[in-house]
C-alpha cells in the first residue's frame, strides 16, 4: 500500500498536526464552538428575544440603502407594501395568528424612515419607539413555559411513526381552508386501511361547525388524495366544540365487502330496541334504534334514489322486526306490491295500492287511539307495592300493557301515494300519526326518493317529527341541499355510484340516531333471502288486544259509522280491568253456549256500558288460549273442567 493511499484513508487529525500553541487556541475554539452550540440548543426560546432587534437592523439598514441610492418614494411605498402582505400571507398559508400589529408597526417605521431619513435624531428615535413597540412581544416570550425534555422526546417518537399524518395535515389542509387554519393533528391512530385523529384547534377561532361544511371536508378529502366519503370529521368525545376527530381511509376496501343480515347474527335486543343494521367506513358496527326505553317507539326515515340499495334496506328493517317477539309489521305499498315483492301479503296487516293504503291508515288510526286510551288508564303497581293507573307510552315487553307489541308501519313510496287523489286525506292521518302514535307504541317509517320537502307535502312540521328523536337512512341520492335542511352534515348526493373495483354502491349511505356518526359513512347489510324470512311466521303478533280493536274499527265501517268518533269512550270515575272482564265472560258462560253477541250483552249488562267493546273479544281469546273457555263453531262455552 503506497503512503498516498494511508494518508488518504486514515487522516491525520488535525492537532496531532499542529505545534503545541496552535493545539491550545483549538481546543479553546472547540469549547466556545460547543458552548455556543449548547446555548442555540437548550435556550432556543431566549434567542427568540434578539427578533425585534434583529427586524429594526434590517429595516434601518433596508431605509439607509435605498436612501443612498436615491430610490424614488412611490417605489419604496410599494416595496413596503409588498413586504407587508408577503409576511402576512406567509402567516395565513401556516395557519398561524396573523402579526398584524408587528406588521403595521414596520409600515410606519420605515415610512418613517423614508420622510425623514434614517440619520441622527430620527433613526435613533426610531429605534426607541421601535424597542418600545417589542416590549409585548418580549414579555410573552419569558413567560412562555419551557418544555421538559420528556416533551421533547416524545414528538420525535410520534413523528417517526405517525409523521406522515401529521406532516400532511400541517402543510396540505391547514393553508387550504380557512376552518383548519389554527389547527393541529394529534393522538393520531390507525383504523383499518386509515388513521383517525384528534384535529385541535385555537379555543375562540376554531369552531367545529365550520369544520363539518362540505367544503372543509372535501379539503382533508383532496389532501389524503382519496373520496369525500372516506373521510369523517365527527365530534370529539369530550365535545370540545374547538376540537374534532377525523377518521380517513384510503381505499374503499372496507366498503366494497358485502355482509349479509343473515350471516351477522343481527337481532333488535329486546332491552334497548337496538339492532345492527350496517359497518361504517372503518369496520365499526352501525346500528338503528327501533324503540328507547325512555321514549318509546321510534320514528323514521328512509331516502335514496333508484338502484342505491333503498328498498334492500328496508327488506332488512322488516327482516329485524319479523324475527323480533316484541314488534308486529305493517306494510302499506301505494305501487301495488312492487316496492316489497319478497314481503306483500306476509306482514300482519297488508295494504296494496293508494285507496288499500288509506283504508289501513284509517284503521291504524283509530287503533292507535284505542291502545293510547288504553296505555293511558292500564293498572298497574309500581316498584313501591303502590296501586297506580296509566303509562306515559307503551315500552315493548311491558307485562303490564297486556301482551302488546310495538307495531312498525311502514309506507313505500310516500311521495307517490301523497300525490294521488288519497294524498291529501291520507296526510291528515300520517301527519297525526307521527305526532300520537308513539305513546300507543305506533312507529311510523316512511321510505321517499330523497329529502327535500316536496316528498313530504311540502310540510317542513311533519317532516321534522319524523326525523326528531328517531333516525335517517340517507342512501346515495340526486339532490345536494336536502341534507343541509334535515341537520346531516354529510351530502348523500356526493356519494359515488361505483366502487373503484366496478361493483355497484348498494346500501352505501349515511345515518343518524344512536351511534351519533352523521358524518362517517356506512354500508348497510342487505337481506340473502327475504323471501325466506318474510314466508316464516312472524315472532310478534297483533296481540288479542289489538285484534279486538281491529274488529271494533271494522264492526263500525261495516256499519257507516265514523270510527274516529267513537275511539275513546267517557271517561268513569270507575274503570273495568280486563281480569274484570273475564270474569264476567266467565259468569256469562255459565248459562250455556253463547254466541259472541250474546256474551258481549251479557258482559254490558253486568257491568255497566262502559266498557269498551273491544275487551269482550279479547277476553274470549284469552280465555280460549288459556284453556278457561272452548270455541265450537260460532258458540263459545266453559271447558268441561271450568264448569
Amino acid at each position: 500500500m503506497s503512503s498516498h493511499d494511508t494518508a488518504t484513508s486514515r487522516p491525520v487529525p488535525p492537532q496531532i498536526a499542529t505545534a503545541d500553541g496552535q493545539d491550545a487556541v483549538s481546543s479553546r475554539g472547540e469549547v466556545v464552538l460547543r458552548t455556543a452550540r449548547k446555548v442555540a440548543h437548550h435556550e432556543r426560546g431566549k434567542l427568540a428575544l434578539l427578533q425585534p432587534v434583529a427586524w429594526l437592523a434590517i429595516l434601518h439598514a433596508t431605509a439607509w440603502a435605498a436612501d443612498a441610492a436615491n430610490v424614488h418614494p412611490l417605489i419604496r411605498t410599494a416595496a413596503i407594501a409588498a413586504t407587508a402582505v408577503s409576511v402576512l400571507g406567509r402567516a395565513e398559508r401556516r395557519g398561524e395568528p396573523l402579526p398584524a400589529v408587528p406588521v403595521a408597526a414596520g409600515v410606519v417605521w420605515a415610512a418613517g424612515a423614508a420622510l425623514f431619513g434614517p440619520y441622527g435624531w430620527v433613526a435613533i428615535l426610531l429605534w426607541v419607539a421601535g424597542i418600545i413597540m417589542a416590549a409585548p412581544y418580549w414579555m410573552a416570550v419569558l413567560r412562555r413555559p419551557r418544555p421538559s425534555p420528556a416533551a421533547q422526546s416524545a414528538p420525535r417518537n410520534a413523528s417517526h411513526s405517525l409523521g406522515a399524518e401529521v406532516t400532511l395535515w400541517q402543510e396540505r389542509v391547514v393553508p387550504n381552508h380557512p376552518a383548519f387554519k389554527l389547527t393541529r393533528l394529534e393522538q393520531v391512530k390507525p383504523v383499518p386501511d386509515g388513521y383517525t385523529g384528534i384535529v385541535v384547534g385555537e379555543p375562540g377561532p376554531t369552531r367545529y361547525s365550520q369544520m363539518t361544511v362540505v367544503a372543509a371536508v372535501e379539503t382533508v378529502a383532496s389532501a389524503n388524495r382519496v373520496r369525500i366519503s372516506q373521510v369523517a370529521i365527527e365530534e370529539s368525545d369530550d365535545g370540545d366544540a374547538s376540537r374534532a376527530r377525523v377518521t380517513v381511509i384510503r381505499s374503499d376496501q372496507n366498503l366494497t365487502s358485502t355482509m349479509w343480515l343473515e350471516d351477522s347474527g343481527a337481532a333488535i335486543d329486546p332491552q334497548t330496541g337496538i339492532a345492527q343494521v350496517g359497518r361504517f367506513f372503518d369496520l365499526q358496527p352501525a346500528h338503528r334504534q327501533f324503540w328507547t326505553t325512555s321514549g318509546g317507539a321510534q320514528m323514521g326515515v328512509v331516502a335514496g334514489d333508484t338502484g342505491s340499495g333503498k328498498s334492500n334496506h328496508v327488506s332488512a328493517l322488516l327482516s329485524l322486526a319479523h324475527r323480533c317477539p316484541l314488534v308486529a309489521t305493517a306494510l302499506l305499498d301505494p305501487q301495488n306490491g312492487s316496492s316489497q315483492p319478497d314481503w306483500a301479503g306476509r306482514t300482519p296487516i297488508y295494504g296494496e295500492g293508494n285507496e288499500e293504503t288509506l283504508e289501513n291508515l284509517q284503521m291504524l288510526d283509530f287503533v292507535m287511539l284505542r291502545r293510547a286510551d288504553f296505555v293511558a288508564h292500564a293498572p298497574w303497581v309500581d316498584d313501591l307495592g303502590r296501586e297506580r293507573r296509566g303509562k306515559p307510552f307503551l315500552l315493548p315487553g311491558d307485562p303490564d300493557m297486556a301482551g302488546m307489541t310495538m307495531l312498525m308501519a311502514c309506507v313505500e313510496e310516500l311521495k307517490f301515494f301523497l300525490d294521488s287523489p288519497f294524498g291529501d286525506a291520507g296526510f291528515e292521518l300520517l301527519s297525526t300519526g307521527v305526532r300520537t302514535w308513539r305513546k300507543a307504541g305506533g312507529s311510523l317509517l316512511v321510505v321517499n326518493q330523497n329529502l327535500g320537502l316536496d316528498n313530504f307535502h311540502n310540510k317542513q312540521s311533519f317532516r321534522s317529527n319524523l326525523l326528531s328523536g328517531g333516525s335517517l337512512t340517507a342512501l346515495r341520492t340526486g339532490s345536494s341541499t336536502d341534507n343541509a335542511m334535515v341537520g346531516l352534515p354529510a351530502d348523500p348526493s356526493k356519494l359515488p355510484e361505483y366502487f373503484r373495483n366496478g361493483a355497484k354502491t348498494h346500501g352505501l349511505g349515511y345515518t343518524t340516531g344512536v351511534d351519533r356518526r352523521p358524518s362517517a359513512a356506512l354500508r348497510m347489510m342487505p337481506v340473502r333471502d327475504a323471501f325466506g324470512i318474510a314466508s316464516t311466521p312472524p315472532a310478534g303478533e297483533l296481540g288479542e288486544r289489538t285484534l279486538g280493536f281491529i274488529e271494533e274499527y271494522r264492526h263500525h265501517a261495516a256499519r257507516g259509522r265514523n270510527p274516529r268518533e267513537v275511539a275513546t269512550p267517557k271517561r268513569r270515575e270507575h274503570r273495568h280491568t280486563s281480569g274484570d272482564v273475564q270474569a264476567a265472560v266467565e259468569g256469562a258462560l255459565l248459562a250455556g253456549p253463547l254466541a259472541v253477541g250474546a256474551v258481549c250483552v251479557a258482559v254490558l249488562r253486568h257491568l255497566g256500558d262502559d266498557v269498551p267493546l273491544a275487551e269482550i273479544p279479547a277476553a274470549l281469546r284469552a280465555l280460549t288460549k288459556s284453556g278457561v273457555i272452548r270455541q265450537t263453531g260460532d258458540l263459545y262455552q266453559l271447558s268441561p273442567t271450568q264448569r
